[in-house]
């Protein structure tokens, strides 16, 4: 939690420092994917990875983060003997990861309220997953940090998270 709120603290006043390298992000995935199914061995995490992803410049570790939260939270609000779906695709000039559960919906009214800091809908706080209400929070300020976005969709028993952020170009270092 103390990490959580310095965490808020240099989102907040724009001192986030970012140790920025150019990634192999479908690696990165794979690796927090796999790390996931070792902690959860009872869910089922399915891996699709489009072919010749392009390298991304960014801080690993805080991108670790944001899909790290992203997974606990997808096997945190989904039901139980559904497989999460995980995917990684290029898309235009971005590199995007998604996460997809089935589970509640999550209202319209309340998907841009997700990435508000200490929101917690309705369900979930009348559930037993516990949480502040930070992590999409601070997962939103990382990747506006990064030059990249972070959204939810959700219908019909599905809700998918999704992050994008900019390719590298070719001989181009940040």
């Amino acid at each position: 939690m103390i990490s959580d709120l310095a965490d808020v603290t240099h989102i907040e006043t724009r001192r986030l420092d970012l140790a920025r390298q150019p990634i192999d992000i479908d690696v990165l995935v794979r690796e927090s994917v796999e790390q996931q199914r070792v902690m959860s061995p009872d869910r089922v995490i399915n891996l699709h990875v489009d072919a010749s992803i392009p390298k991304v410049s960014v801080d690993a570790t805080r991108i670790e983060q944001v899909l790290g939260n992203l997974l606990v939270n997808a096997l945190k609000y989904s039901d139980s003997e559904t497989a999460l779906e995980v995917e990684v695709r290029q898309v235009n000039d971005e590199v995007r990861v998604l996460v997809t559960n089935r589970g509640p919906d999550i209202s319209a009214e309340e998907l841009p309220k997700l990435f508000d800091r200490y929101y917690r809908t309705p369900t979930a706080r009348g559930g037993s997953a516990h949480g502040l209400g930070m992590g999409l929070y601070i997962a939103k300020g990382l990747m506006e940090a990064h030059g990249g976005r972070i959204w939810a969709e959700s219908r019909l028993g599905q809700t998918t998270f999704q992050f994008a952020l900019p390719r590298m170009r070719e001989g181009a270092f940040h």
